[in-house]
């Protein structure tokens, strides 16, 4: 896989992509309704990763590191996902994290709680999980478990 800074063009194409029920909660909303941290030029450039596999883009890392904690958020192209492509799409972000963010010790990641199928890839990849929040996505409150790994 390959990783890099997201551009505009591959944003674009990202918040077109629709997931089917229940992983439609995925979905990005209309830009025209939200501003969505994905097309912010200085945001994106900052914090979100383009991931490529066979010069085909595949998904998305966002990471934020504060105090050697690294918040990871990830989103894998529709027609990847449920095909047991997960665990190698976050290893490879584990993988990322450390060779880019050497300072990091932990990983964070947050999964919305009806998300199984996300636990159980995050808990091969050596996550567990820590507390049960709730957070706000696009001005709904939505029950989220948080994960955490050592690294």
């Amino acid at each position: 896989m390959q990783i890099k800074t997201m551009t505009k063009n591959e944003a674009l194409e990202i918040i077109k992509w629709q997931y089917d029920e229940p992983y439609d909660f995925y979905n990005f909303p209309n830009p025209e309704q939200y501003e969505l941290e994905i097309l912010n030029e200085n945001y994106r450039t900052q914090y979100f990763y383009s991931v490529y596999e066979n010069n085909e883009l595949i998904g998305l890392y966002e990471i934020h590191v504060e105090d050697n904690i690294a918040t990871l958020g990830l989103g894998m192209k529709p027609d990847k996902t449920g095909q047991g492509n997960g665990q190698q799409f976050v290893e490879n972000a584990i993988h990322f994290i450390k060779t880019q963010y050497p300072e990091v010790m932990i990983i964070d990641i947050a999964v919305v709680s009806f998300n199984e199928r996300a636990m159980k890839v995050y808990e091969r990849c050596g996550f567990t999980h820590y507390d049960d929040v709730l957070m706000m996505s696009y001005s709904t409150l939505h029950e989220f478990v948080k994960m955490k790994k050592e690294i």
